[in-house]
């Protein structure tokens, strides 16, 4: 037992001296120290049942390097071109947006996004009348246009307007002349064929766009820069908020649920299925002084993250309150926000209600 001890003891000498001698194997244990932390706080299991970050600002670092590959957020910004009125592109926007009242803006932009490896996006500014400070990104989910008019998008564009939000509309990544795509599998080839090309995640593609919005909206005079989206809107308002202190208000609607709870995630989503913790992403998307989140899901929904969950059968409002509840105790040790779950009571669509709209959104906003 002594020798054993003895040569145990040898063995440890023998590792701390080569740590102090060898420079190279310092700078391999610190590598891999900070990756086994950033994995822990971006991919922070596949339970999900708990909020694990201790720092927002180690967890929101760690999950910007799971996206691309650094820290600090790109200092990128879209081409903007403004459509004439005599554009057929800026007609045709208008019908999509369902926008029949041409008095609720002054202006539409086009706002063209270079992504990486060689993709790229669109989407459109409507600027609205008077001297606006106040900017709303909206965005939809997997479908090729803001339509139909049963999902409340159009509405919501159309009210925001109306009450004097200027509002970007941003669009997942969708394929060139797409029309009625299966956009799960879209998705699911678009990871495949950027694997290896990017520096961080093909994640970034998803986020891109509503990075570059912030970039030219501050540096365009908006003061304040809100966030609503549904469906995978929805989820990408939840991971962007999460990124992006400088968003103070995002409201994801039928959006995301932590991985623990049915009638949820989608495995075969490959966004979805890269974000190990949801409960994290809450934090960080409400977490900072005068921050706020309002998590909308539809009673009844049917298409998915729905409350009263039929396959299996299941009411999923315990689990969600408890963890409304772990979210807000979460925010208060790290320094303030607000969490919160609104349920639409009844709602059997995937959609935005006009209840959700009058008496969340809007009220929110005014907040």
């Amino acid at each position: 037992m002594k020798e054993r001890r003895r040569w145990l003891w040898l063995f440890i000498n023998v590792i701390f001296v080569a740590i102090l001698l060898v420079p190279s194997l310092r700078m391999t244990i610190a590598s891999m120290a900070a990756t086994v932390t950033a994995t822990s706080v971006a991919q922070s299991g596949k339970k999900d049942d708990d909020v694990t970050i201790t720092s927002v600002a180690s967890a929101r670092k760690a999950l910007r390097e799971q996206i691309w590959g650094e820290a600090d957020l790109p200092h990128t910004f879209p081409a903007v071109s403004v459509l004439k009125k005599s554009d057929p592109q800026r007609k045709q926007i208008i019908r999509e947006m369902g926008l029949a009242d041409l008095s609720q803006f002054r202006q539409v932009e086009k706002l063209s996004f270079a992504l990486a490896a060689g993709q790229s996006a669109v989407g459109y500014h409507f600027v609205a009348n008077g001297d606006s400070k106040r900017l709303v990104i909206v965005h939809q989910g997997h479908a090729c246009t803001f339509g139909p008019s049963s999902m409340g998008l159009q509405r919501l564009v159309g009210k925001l307007l109306s009450n004097g939000y200027s509002v970007v509309t941003l669009y997942m990544p969708r394929p060139a002349n797409c029309e009625n795509q299966d956009m799960v599998s879209y998705h699911s080839e678009l990871f495949k064929s950027v694997s290896g090309k990017l520096h961080g995640s093909p994640l970034q593609l998803f986020v891109g766009p509503a990075l570059q919005t912030l970039n030219y909206a501050f540096k365009s005079g908006y003061s304040r820069v809100d966030m609503i989206g549904i469906s995978g809107g929805g989820w990408t308002t939840t991971v962007y908020a999460a990124v992006d202190p400088r968003i103070k208000l995002s409201i994801p609607i039928a959006g995301t649920f932590p991985r623990h709870l049915p009638c949820g995630i989608n495995v075969d989503d490959p966004e979805q299925d890269s974000i190990a913790s949801y409960m994290n992403l809450y934090v960080l998307g409400s977490a900072g002084e005068g921050r706020r989140q309002i998590q909308v899901l539809n009673e009844y929904d049917s298409c998915c993250f729905k409350v009263k969950c039929d396959n299996p059968q299941r009411d999923n409002e315990p689990d969600i309150k408890n963890y409304e509840a772990a979210i807000n105790r979460a925010d208060h040790a790290l320094g303030g926000g607000n969490f919160s779950v609104y349920i639409d009571r009844g709602s059997r669509r995937h959609q935005i209600s006009a209840e959700v709209l009058n008496n969340v959104i809007i009220p929110a906003l005014r907040d």
